[in-house]
């Protein structure tokens, strides 16, 4: 684990982080609560690598990644996809299905675009930004 000190705050320790997506229609029926702790206990090695499954059907767990790999997801029609040109999942999702995958690359455009101007109307100098990514 890598240990930042970024100005003004306190020393952080940069890890890895895994993203889950979890169907909340799942919750109350096969993710009820006599079920929590194998949920817990599977989440958990998923995040740790001791469990290389990709989902339960319930659950879609990420790839775990170091906490300085910037990583953009896109949740859009009942699924997760990483919007990455250099991941293999991101590259097999074009293929499998372009139509879709172009939906959601004209969804990712116009966020981007709006969160530009949205950001410029903010007017925060960049000495105002307090840290770099």
């Amino acid at each position: 684990m890598q240990n930042l000190k970024r100005q003004g705050e306190k020393e952080t320790k940069m890890g890895f982080l895994t993203t889950f997506t979890v169907y909340k229609d799942s919750l109350h029926s096969e993710l009820g609560e006599a079920n929590a702790p194998e949920f817990c206990r599977r989440l958990r090695d998923h995040a740790s690598g001791l469990d290389k499954t990709a989902d339960s059907g319930n659950v879609i767990m990420q790839q775990s990644r170091q906490a300085d790999d910037p990583t953009i997801y896109v949740h859009m029609g009942n699924i997760v996809t990483e919007m990455s040109p250099y991941s293999p999942e991101t590259q097999e999702s074009m293929k499998r299905n372009p139509e879709f995958f172009e939906k959601r690359l004209k969804y990712l455009r116009r966020q981007v675009t709006e969160l530009g101007r949205i950001f410029k109307e903010t007017k925060v100098k960049p000495s105002e930004y307090g840290h770099r990514l």
